[in-house]
């Protein structure tokens, strides 16, 4: 992680440093999970869910992903995974932008999910997404069923925020059995906003796969989504720190 922590002084005089950490700058020594978008074509660790054949995936040359959900007259979901590794204890974080607004239902974001490669339509998951619709932030589990009916599910958080552009960060505690999402604007240590804790039971009942989501219904008009520096970080032990914030407490400039 030490490519995105920089220290600044408010003077060269002053002698008072501030830590923040910049989740637009890709990492030094990323994990193998780790993507920062900057090859020609997507990797192959991602695996492609796209039940019905409406999303593309490409690069825009910019280091960024983009996914693009076709228009449809039902609801969608659609995106790329990873199958989760042996680790207990981890954390997923990306900047995401929507890329089009007022679109029925739609939205961008990163989630955690149950093993949706093996049942690509019936998975429960953790989505952390910013709303196309609303320009808010939502933090939802549901099932595959449930977004493809808008049934069910939970809504965890949910503020109107006229945001475009957020990082989202999952921390993933299986061994404490709970997930714990934040989000922010900028990015800095000491602006991450904590959207609370989602057990791991009921329809999200374990952690298998993780990536990024694009997800409509609209007649009319594509979703996009664009997803920039995605990382991923082994914990060893969930702390205060992991649980209220992305990278701990940091001090305001």
């Amino acid at each position: 992680m030490s490519g995105r922590l920089f220290q600044f002084k408010a003077s060269a005089a002053s002698g008072t440093t501030a830590t923040i950490h910049v989740p637009d700058v890709a990492e030094d020594s990323p994990a193998t999970e780790s993507d920062d978008f900057s090859a020609g074509s997507i990797d192959s660790k991602w695996t492609e869910i796209d039940n019905n054949t409406l999303l593309t995936v490409v690069h825009d040359g910019d280091s960024q992903l983009v996914l693009k959900l076709a228009t449809s007259a039902t609801s969608q979901l659609a995106g790329v995974v990873q199958e989760d590794n042996a680790d207990n204890q981890f954390a997923i974080t990306c900047r995401v932008r929507i890329a089009a607004y007022d679109i029925n239902f739609g939205g961008a974001g990163i989630a955690v999910c149950e093993d949706i490669v093996g049942n690509p339509t019936t998975a429960g998951l953790l989505y952390a997404y910013l709303s196309a619709s609303a320009d808010q932030v939502d933090i939802t589990v549901q099932s595959w069923t449930d977004w493809d009916t808008f049934s069910g599910g939970t809504t965890y958080f949910s503020t109107e925020t006229g945001l475009t552009s957020v990082c989202f960060r999952i921390v993933v505690d299986k061994t404490g059995g709970n997930c714990y999402v934040m989000y922010s604007s900028t990015g800095e240590s000491n602006s991450w906003m904590n959207c609370g804790t989602v057990p791991i039971s009921g329809v999200l009942a374990s952690v298998d796969t993780f990536g990024c989501f694009v997800k409509e219904h609209n007649s009319g008009q594509d979703s996009w989504g664009t997803f920039t520096n995605f990382e991923y970080t082994t914990l060893t032990g969930v702390t205060d720190a992991d649980r209220q914030f992305a990278y701990g407490a940091g001090v305001a400039i």
